[in-house]
C-alpha cells in the first residue's frame, strides 16, 4: 500500500493559519487608528454634549418635516467614540428635563452643578448680545418677528428704556407669542368676537382701554372696582411714566380672575398663526355637526405627547410615582406644557378643575356655528405691578445691607420652608380636589403618621417609604422617607390673618373637616421675617400664578419654584442661576435641596440667592413693569386695529438716543 505524503496538508494549515492571523492583526490596527483619528473629531462634540445647551429645532407650522442637514442626520454619526459618548453622558431632551445617566456619574460632575454653569454660560451670552443702538434693536425685532417692522411707537419705548437703563432690551419675545395669532384674523371679526365676549362676560371681565389718540388711558368698570384693581395700577404706572399718551387707541378686555377663562384650539391657533406669517387672515367658517369631545387635547398638536401618550383620566385615579429614570430640568419654559408633558393634566388645579377641559371654543361663535375663536383678552396677571405692593409695604425688602451680610445673618435652621393655604382648586363638589398641586406637595413632605381623615375617600397620596436620594460623590443613597422629611422639611398650611383653617372647600360635605383631620394647620409668618431667616423656601403654584415670587426672589435667600405658568418674566430670569425649577409632582425636589443643602455647596446656594436679590432689584422693577406694559400695547393696539398695516414704526437715525 502506497504511503502517502502529509506534507502538503500542513503547509495548506499554516498559510491559512497565516492569513488569518495577518487579517485579525490588520483589523484591529484599522479600527485602533480609526477609533484614534475619530477622538480628536469629536473631542468639541463631546465637549458641547456635556456642558452647552442643546440646540431644539423650532416647530415647523406649515406641516411638512424639517429638512435635516447631512451632518446632523442619526446616521451620521456612528462611530465608536460617539457611541461610548452616547452611552456615558446625561441626556438633554427637548422637553425640558435632562435625564441622568447613572454612568455619567462616575466620569461627570453632579448634574446640578452641570446645569448651573450651563445657566451661567446662557444669561452671560444674554446680556452680552442685547441692542445698544435703535438701529440694531430694529434689525433684532425684524429677526425675531419674520421680517416684520415693530410697531408705531417703538422709538419712544426705545428711548424709555434707554433713559431708564432698562435691562435685556431684545428679551420680549413672550409678547410676541401671545399677539401674533391675532394678525391671522380680520380686525371686523377680531372684534365682533370682542364684544360677543364683553356682553356674555360682563359682570365677570373689566376693560382697559383709549378712545382716542387724546383721549385718556382708562378703565371701564365691569367687575367690580375690588377686582380692577390690577388694570388700574397699571393706568397709574403708565401715567406716572409719561407714555400712556404715545399709545395708539386701542381696547383690551381683562380678566381678572387669577386664571385663565378659555382654552386654546391649536388647530385654529395654528392656522392662525400660518396666516399671520404669510401675510393672510383667516375668515369665520360654519362648522358641520358637534366637536369630538377631546378636552384638553383639543388645544395640544396632534403629534404631542399629549395625544400619543396614554393618560388614565378615571375619577380619582392617582397618577403614577415618576422617580424612575431620574430627572432635572434644563429649559423651565417647556416643562410647563402640558403638551409635551400630559402627566400634568392630572396633577394641577388648572386642568383638574374642569376634568377633561373646559371647551375650547368661544360660546357666541358655538352657538352661531360658526368656526371659533381663541379669545381676544388678557390676564390680569400680566398685569400685575408687584413694585406696587412694595410700595405700600416698603419694609418687605431691605435693599441696605450687603447680600453676603444677610446670608450670613439668616437662621442655622436649613430646613425647606413653605406656609400658604389650600388653593388650587375648589375642593368639593365631587371634584378630584386630593390631586391637586398642593395637597399632593403636603402629602409628600409632610409625614405625619398621627394625622388621618375621617373618610377613605378619597385617599390621599401614599409615597414609598423610602427614598433614593443622589449624593454627590457617592451615587444614589436610600434613606427613611419620614425621618428625612421630618428633619429637612418645614412645610404647613396657614393663613395670613390667623390661625390657618381651611379655604375652597365645601362645608356642607364635610371636605373642611376633612382637610383640617388630614393636613398641619399653623398660623401664618411675617411677610418681612421668613425670607430673613430662611435660607431655603418653596414657591408652589395656588390658584394660578404665584404672588409672592417677588417678594421671595427680594429676600436673598434660595427659592425652588414649581409651577406651570410662564409669566412675563420668563425670557428676562435664567433658571439655576436666579432661582432652582422643581417640576410640579416634585420628583428633582429632594435632590436639589439636598445638593444645595450640603457644607460643601454653601457657596453655591449663597450665589443663587445673591443673583435671585440683584435680579428683582435690576430686572424687575417699575421701569421694568412699565417696559413691558408700554411695549404690550403698542403691540396689541396694532394688531386690533383696522389701519394695522400702517401702524409701522419706520427707523429714523434722528430717533437715535
Amino acid at each position: 500500500m502506497p504511503i502517502i505524503s502529509r506534507r502538503p496538508v500542513r503547509l495548506r494549515r499554516r498559510r491559512i493559519s497565516f492569513l488569518f492571523t495577518a487579517f485579525l492583526v490588520g483589523t484591529i490596527l484599522f479600527w485602533t487608528l480609526r477609533a484614534l483619528l475619530s477622538t480628536r473629531k469629536d473631542d468639541n462634540q463631546k465637549v458641547l454634549m456635556e456642558e452647552t445647551k442643546v440646540e431644539v429645532p423650532k416647530a415647523n407650522l406649515n406641516g411638512s418635516r424639517p429638512r435635516i442637514p447631512h451632518e446632523k442626520r442619526a446616521f451620521a454619526s456612528t462611530t465608536w467614540s460617539n457611541h461610548s459618548i452616547s452611552i456615558t453622558s446625561h441626556v438633554f431632551h427637548s422637553s425640558g428635563l435632562l435625564e441622568l445617566n447613572k454612568r455619567a456619574l462616575e466620569s461627570q460632575e453632579h448634574p446640578i452643578r452641570i446645569l448651573i454653569k450651563r445657566s451661567q454660560q446662557a444669561w452671560a451670552e444674554k446680556l452680552h448680545r442685547q441692542s445698544t443702538t435703535l438701529l440694531q434693536a430694529v434689525n433684532e425685532y425684524r429677526k425675531r418677528h419674520n421680517d416684520r417692522e415693530p410697531p408705531l411707537g417703538f422709538n419712544i419705548w426705545w428711548a424709555y428704556v434707554k433713559r431708564n437703563n432698562v435691562q435685556l432690551v431684545d428679551e420680549y419675545d413672550q409678547i410676541w407669542r401671545d399677539i401674533e395669532v391675532i394678525w391671522g384674523f380680520g380686525t371686523d371679526a377680531l372684534n365682533q368676537s370682542q364684544q360677543a365676549f364683553l356682553e356674555n362676560h360682563a359682570g365677570d371681565v373689566y376693560v382697559l382701554e383709549k378712545k382716542s389718540w387724546n383721549s385718556p388711558l382708562e378703565v371701564s368698570l365691569g367687575a367690580s372696582k375690588k377686582m380692577t384693581l390690577g388694570g388700574r395700577l397699571v393706568v397709574e404706572m403708565l401715567r406716572d411714566a409719561g407714555v400712556d399718551a404715545f399709545i395708539p387707541p386701542f381696547k383690551v378686555i381683562v380678566n381678572p380672575d387669577d386664571r385663565p377663562i378659555v382654552q386654546k384650539d391649536w388647530a385654529l391657533w395654528n392656522r392662525a398663526v400660518n396666516s399671520a406669517r404669510t401675510g393672510r387672515v383667516l375668515l369665520p367658517s360654519k362648522r358641520a355637526g358637534p366637536r369630538a369631545p377631546y378636552g384638553w387635547r383639543l388645544s395640544c398638536d396632534p403629534l404631542s405627547p399629549a395625544w400619543t401618550t396614554h393618560v388614565d383620566y378615571a375619577p380619582h385615579e392617582k397618577p403614577p410615582f415618576r422617580d424612575q429614570p431620574r430627572t432635572f430640568i434644563h429649559d423651565n419654559a417647556r416643562t410647563m406644557d402640558p403638551c409635551q408633558h400630559p402627566h400634568l393634566f392630572r396633577m394641577h388645579g388648572q386642568f383638574l378643575s374642569f376634568d377633561h377641559g373646559r371647551g375650547p371654543h368661544l360660546q357666541q361663535y358655538d352657538s352661531d356655528a360658526t368656526e371659533s375663536w381663541v379669545g381676544v383678552w388678557v390676564q390680569d396677571s400680566d398685569l400685575e405691578d408687584d413694585e406696587a405692593v412694595q410700595r405700600r409695604h416698603s419694609h418687605l425688602v431691605s435693599h441696605r445691607s450687603s447680600h453676603s451680610r444677610r446670608w450670613s445673618l439668616k437662621s442655622s435652621d436649613l430646613r425647606l420652608h413653605w406656609r400658604g393655604t389650600n388653593t388650587g382648586m375648589w375642593h368639593g363638589d365631587g371634584m378630584e380636589w386630593e390631586l391637586g398641586q398642593r395637597l399632593r406637595m403636603m402629602d409628600m413632605l409632610q409625614v405625619n403618621s398621627d394625622r388621618a381623615g375621617k373618610h377613605t375617600f378619597p385617599e390621599p397620596f401614599v409615597f414609598p417609604e423610602n427614598l433614593t436620594i443622589l449624593v454627590e460623590g457617592e451615587g444614589e443613597k436610600v434613606v427613611s422617607r419620614e425621618q428625612w422629611t421630618n428633619a429637612m422639611m418645614d412645610v404647613a398650611f396657614a393663613d395670613d390673618d390667623g390661625p390657618g383653617q381651611p379655604t375652597s372647600c365645601s362645608t356642607e360635605q364635610g371636605i373642611c373637616d376633612e382637610l383640617w383631620e388630614r393636613y398641619e394647620w399653623r398660623r401664618g409668618v411675617e411677610r418681612e421675617g421668613v425670607g430673613r431667616k430662611r435660607k431655603f423656601l418653596l414657591d408652589v403654584d395656588g390658584n394660578a400664578w404665584s404672588s409672592r415670587f417677588k417678594r421671595l426672589v427680594s429676600s436673598g435667600s434660595v427659592v425652588f419654584k414649581s409651577t406651570i405658568y410662564p409669566e412675563w418674566f420668563m425670557d428676562r430670569i435664567q433658571p439655576w442661576v436666579h432661582y432652582v425649577p422643581v417640576q410640579v409632582d416634585l420628583v428633582d425636589l429632594w435632590d436639589a435641596y439636598a445638593f444645595l443643602r450640603e457644607g460643601k455647596n454653601d457657596e453655591l446656594a449663597r450665589g443663587i440667592g445673591g443673583n435671585a436679590y440683584e435680579w428683582s432689584r435690576k430686572f424687575w422693577g417699575r421701569e421694568d413693569m412699565v417696559a413691558y406694559n408700554f411695549r404690550l400695547f403698542l403691540e396689541y393696539a396694532r394688531a386690533m386695529s383696522n389701519e394695522r398695516e400702517s401702524m409701522d414704526y419706520v427707523y429714523d437715525p434722528q430717533d437715535e438716543v
